[in-house]
């Protein structure tokens, strides 16, 4: 995906969900971040699903990233405690 498309809206979000260019089949698990020669974010990606070119893993660009994350999850330890205390976690 080029950087220097249009942002990612909703619209755009559920138009891939939609017509399953976006899809809830596996996970990926965030484990690193990088750049690329111009300073664009990339996020190294451990990949649920199998093997590719990198094994394992997969280098995603924040607007791919953006594009298709339908669920986040972590872990209650980094959330801030205003919001844990709002959300009635506990340790």
């Amino acid at each position: 995906m080029n950087e220097e498309e249009s942002p990612i809206t909703q619209e755009l979000r559920q138009t891939t969900f939609k017509n399953k260019t976006t899809a809830d089949e596996h996970n990926m698990y965030i484990v690193g971040i990088a750049e690329d020669t111009k300073g664009n974010p990339y996020y190294l990606l451990k990949n649920s699903e199998g093997n590719n070119r990198y094994g394992d893993y997969v280098y995603m660009s924040k607007k791919a990233l953006l594009l298709k994350t339908i669920s986040v999850l972590v872990h209650k330890d980094v959330i801030p405690n205003d919001i844990r205390k709002k959300s009635d976690l506990r340790k």
